[in-house]
């Protein structure tokens, strides 16, 4: 049987190891984004950074536009217990 990951890429099950759930030639990338997303969402809680950001901006907008795209501005996902 083939394995065929979301990258479009495929593999034969056997070339894989048992435990591999990411596609083997996209895993660095993909680790690399999962990264800067979660440094990306631990700086959000830092409400003080953006002010200080916005305070000592020329351009207030960018600032905005930069931390809303980061999603600042998005609810809080419910935990999960």
């Amino acid at each position: 049987p083939a394995l065929h990951f979301m990258c479009m890429h495929s593999f034969h099950a056997r070339c894989l190891g048992d435990q591999e759930r990411d596609c083997p030639k996209c895993a660095a990338e993909n680790r690399t984004v999962l990264e800067i997303k979660r440094s990306l969402e631990s700086s959000l809680s830092d409400h003080d950074k953006f002010f200080q950001q916005l305070e000592n901006s020329d351009d207030g907008f960018s600032v905005v536009a930069d931390y809303f795209g980061r999603g600042i501005f998005l609810s809080p996902k419910p935990r999960e217990e």
